[in-house]
């Protein structure tokens, strides 16, 4: 094939997918921002027209003053920091025991770990559980439920990463002495940094956007983090939906992963290219 019908062939499909993205992706964009600065008479029925008013200030102000969204801003930061911490850390130590081994037993117990990645979690029984544990409604159940339901990805993630890695590495650190938990830190954790990365952005984006576990787990408006908020936000009525305040209330539940995603898109490809090749 020659060169020339190559890049004939990838202009077609670029333009292919810009034709695809820009009605299921842009277009959808584009209505929640517009309609975000609009004010309610306008904004009853969402489109892509410009706002003959403009209502920017007083729709995002009054979604951060009674949506609550700093103090649901701050639940949010807290849930996904510790889940995502402990997630990675447990996961990556789970990942390296399962790399390592040639056991069956521990292949079975690899297979079991990651089945969460397909089964849907269970969070009726979670909730009844973290009521008889005493810390139900608490940020603390739903950091466990988390760490739960999202270990067996991070484990699926890192697994197939750290047996691409060389043994010698550790075979050398052994030899030298060192312990098996010396070895991972040293040796093995900063390898895995890529990964990391990329299992980090990917935990942020789904417990940041967790509905259905916060609404299960958590008591009272003053734990709601910034998804549950944005059900609770007042003025909504079965008759009549506030859009310019629901949509000015999800631009702003979006914009912090907009920051990250901007600010980590390069570690998140070179993760998952070098995931791919080591895989």
């Amino acid at each position: 094939m020659s060169k020339r019908r190559l890049d004939w062939r990838r202009a077609a499909t670029l333009l292919v997918l810009m034709a695809l993205a820009i009605p299921l992706f842009f277009l959808p964009l584009w209505v929640v921002i517009v309609t975000s600065f609009k004010p309610l008479g306008e904004a009853i029925t969402p489109n892509i027209d410009l706002p003959r008013t403009w209502a920017a200030l007083d729709n995002y102000g009054e979604v951060i003053e009674t949506g609550r969204y700093v103090q649901s801003f701050f639940n949010s930061v807290v849930v996904s920091a510790f889940s995502i911490a402990v997630t990675l850390a447990v996961g990556a130590v789970g990942a390296w025991a399962f790399g390592r081994s040639r056991s069956r037993v521990m292949h079975a117990l690899y297979l079991i770990s990651i089945m969460g990645v397909i089964l849907p979690p269970a969070v009726v029984p979670t909730m009844f559980l973290m009521r008889g544990m005493g810390i139900g409604g608490t940020h603390l159940a739903l950091i466990l439920f988390l760490i739960g339901t999202r270990l067996g990805l991070v484990v699926f993630l890192i697994t197939g990463f750290v047996r691409a890695l060389p043994r010698e590495l550790e075979e050398s650190a052994y030899v030298d002495g060192a312990g098996q938990l010396r070895a991972f830190y040293h040796i093995v954790l900063p390898l895995l940094a890529p990964i990391l990365v990329t299992a980090g952005i990917i935990l942020l984006v789904i417990n940041w956007n967790d509905f259905f576990g916060a609404f299960f787990l958590l008591q009272g408006e003053e734990r709601a983090t910034l998804p549950l908020s944005l059900f609770r936000l007042p003025g909504s009525s079965i008759k009549q939906t506030p859009w310019h305040l629901v949509f000015a209330h999800l631009v702003l539940v979006s914009l912090p992963l907009i920051v990250v995603y901007a600010a980590a898109q390069r570690r998140l490809v070179e993760g998952l290219t070098e995931g791919s090749l080591k895989g």
